[in-house]
């Protein structure tokens, strides 16, 4: 009797860890598949806004940001821009979602007049603007 005892133990615990490497296995799938759901979800939903988005809807605020840039990071403080004036942009689609914004901009400050050029970055799928590029005279370029 102790030997049927012992043996249906050894299966019950046996029994038992198989279900438990069942259920490690289960959870790690199962989170995976959740992730890969999760991705292709919000690919699916930004897909919408990058097809029907319009490159020059971003010029108003690559302007704004323009001149929040040369206000907080150019200018000596206490100075004040007199004109903020848009010379030219030019966009292109760098890959899919993701468009780059070649700028100049002419600014009047004491009465001098001022150019800064610019490469922006705009990132349709989270709606964001970055300045990955700028230059005082178009020759020499610098990171912000």
């Amino acid at each position: 009797m102790s030997e049927l005892k012992n043996s249906g133990r050894e299966r019950d615990q046996a029994e038992k860890k198989v279900d438990s490497e069942v259920k490690s296995v289960l959870t790690k799938y199962t989170f995976v598949a959740v992730l890969v759901l999760a991705v292709v979800l919000m690919l699916l939903s930004s897909r919408g806004r990058v097809e029907e988005f319009d490159p020059e809807s971003v010029f108003p605020t690559i302007e704004e940001t323009s001149l929040l840039f040369i206000n907080e990071s150019l200018l000596p403080e206490g100075e004040e821009i007199e004109l903020l004036e848009i010379v030219s942009i030019d966009y292109s689609e760098i890959e899919w979602g993701l468009y780059s914004y070649e700028t100049i901009v002419k600014y009047y400050l004491s009465g001098a007049v001022r150019s800064l050029h610019t490469v922006w970055e705009y990132r349709v799928r989270d709606d964001s603007v970055d300045l990955s590029q700028y230059s005082l005279d178009g020759k020499e370029w610098l990171e912000p």
